[in-house]
């Protein structure tokens, strides 16, 4: 008796790991891919927004985004093979093809004779949906690095026409950039879009209503600006549309039996890092936070079928958190205060004075109070001192008839965005990008494989590997 209860608990515990291992083996590769890229964010940017979230709590410390609640961490080298500082293009290719190339160049060997092939070319290959989905134009570096080949990043027609023929499943973005050519002059890129088979959509209604999946589909935000991006979250309306927006949309539309691969890029946490705009880094960060958060609950619920990595092409501004006039004192939650981005206050400040030929000091350092929450009668003696000499440099130097230029505010607005930083106990080092590694965060199927350290090459290459992605 002894004998066959010890061989009927044999057989069941035997059939019972035998299905287990059977289940597991199963899924030999991740059905479904998230690949976010937060173009210019460094781990100070990063950082700097955990820490915001606190600091206006009141909390020392930093309040964790979701990706970098993820098990998995790894830093990332991002220098293009001509140059250790790298572009966007360069580093676009990087990351979606597995190979370095020269600056500028999208798609292609340094040689400009080799063509390179994405990963999302290779997974659409293998019968995946594809979606491409970016806060800024389609036609830019980084999204264009996924579908496009050209030798300069500025070729913007040549690469709408490229998007318009490379048969991915969803584009959703800010719009084409230059969508008739340089000079305005060609057939609209949107229209042969249509030609190809794209349905191109952009209104709240049309979005929103769209269902189908068995068609090919272009997103273009309601809100486009005129430089072709969607608005700053800083500066979103309401009823604005946003990333996540086109996330949720699109992975409702890509969801299908052989799975999808969706890259997600922020394209604007680089344009307010070339600005030193902190605030707006911030805003863009949490909001990029936001989109992972679709991608994480979707995870959720298919935890062996999924995975999602993200990172960042490159550092840009050189960061730093921390104001040698502020000694040890940190200051994070001040930027809150902001009230608008950048580019946006330097706008309708120029929109009020463009037709006059001069500013009085008054209504100078108003626009601290109006825009950065820095009252006149606040300003420390330094800071009262910087602004004077900025005032008095512009009336010196400009002619007395002359209209008021975009450039001229511009200083303005730069040298109040200057002490409201200082203020936080926030510093830039450049304008420009840096070579400083960026990190890389995963979760979800084989995601151990991207801890360490290693170049942005590997980051596809290890897709690749994932995803049983023929070379």
């Amino acid at each position: 008796m002894k004998t066959n209860k010890c061989l009927q608990l044999f057989l069941i515990l035997s059939f019972f790991l035998f299905s287990n291992f059977f289940l597991f083996s199963s899924v030999t590769s991740p059905k479904y891919v998230f690949f976010f890229i937060g173009d210019g964010m460094g781990i100070p940017h990063v950082n700097l927004a955990e820490s915001y979230l606190a600091a206006i709590n009141d909390k020392v410390g930093v309040e964790k985004l979701t990706f970098t609640r993820f098990p998995v961490f790894g830093l990332s080298t991002t220098y293009a093979e001509n140059r250790y500082i790298t572009c966007s293009a360069a580093a676009g290719t990087a990351l979606s093809t597995g190979s370095k190339t020269s600056i500028n160049t999208i798609g292609l060997a340094s040689d400009h004779h080799d063509t390179l092939f994405s990963i999302a070319y290779r997974a659409k290959q293998k019968g995946k949906k594809i979606g491409i989905i970016s806060s800024v134009g389609i036609n830019h570096a980084t999204p264009a690095a996924f579908y496009a080949h050209q030798v300069s990043r500025n070729h913007y027609y040549e690469i709408a026409l490229q998007a318009t023929k490379s048969d991915f499943d969803v584009f959703a973005c800010g719009g084409f950039i230059q969508p008739k050519g340089v000079n305005n002059d060609f057939k609209s890129a949107y229209d042969i879009a249509k030609e190809n088979g794209y349905q191109v959509l952009n209104t709240n209604e049309s979005i929103q209503n769209y269902n189908r999946k068995n068609e090919k589909v272009m997103f273009v935000s309601p809100n486009t600006l005129e430089n072709n991006s969607m608005p700053y979250a800083i500066d979103r309306k309401n009823n604005s549309y946003s990333l996540h927006n086109f996330l949720e949309k699109s992975i409702s539309i890509l969801d299908n039996e052989n799975g999808f691969f969706i890259m997600l890029e922020s394209g604007k946490i680089d344009w307010a890092a070339h600005n030193n705009d902190a605030a707006t880094v911030v805003h863009e960060v949490i909001d990029f936070d936001k989109s992972i958060k679709i991608a994480y609950d979707f995870y959720l619920q298919h935890p062996e079928e999924t995975l999602i990595i993200i990172t960042a092409d490159h550092e840009t501004g050189g960061l730093g958190l921390g104001y040698d006039k502020n000694g040890y004192k940190s200051n994070f939650s001040n930027l809150q205060f902001q009230k608008k981005s950048f580019e946006t206050i330097n706008q309708e400040v120029f929109q009020k004075y463009k037709t006059t030929n001069n500013i009085s000091y008054q209504d100078f350092l108003s626009i601290g109070e109006e825009y950065f929450n820095i009252s006149k009668t606040e300003l420390s003696p330094s800071e009262l001192q910087e602004l004077e000499t900025v005032y008095t440099s512009f009336n010196s130097s400009r002619s007395s008839n002359a209209n008021i230029s975009i450039e001229e505010i511009n200083v303005f607005i730069k040298t109040y965005l200057d002490i409201f930083n200082h203020r936080a106990s926030v510093a830039w080092t450049t304008h420009f990008h840096t070579g400083t590694p960026v990190g890389v965060w995963a979760i979800g199927y084989k995601s151990n494989e991207f801890t360490g350290n290693y170049d942005n090459t590997d980051i596809p290459k290890k897709l690749a590997k994932i995803m049983q992605l023929m070379p």
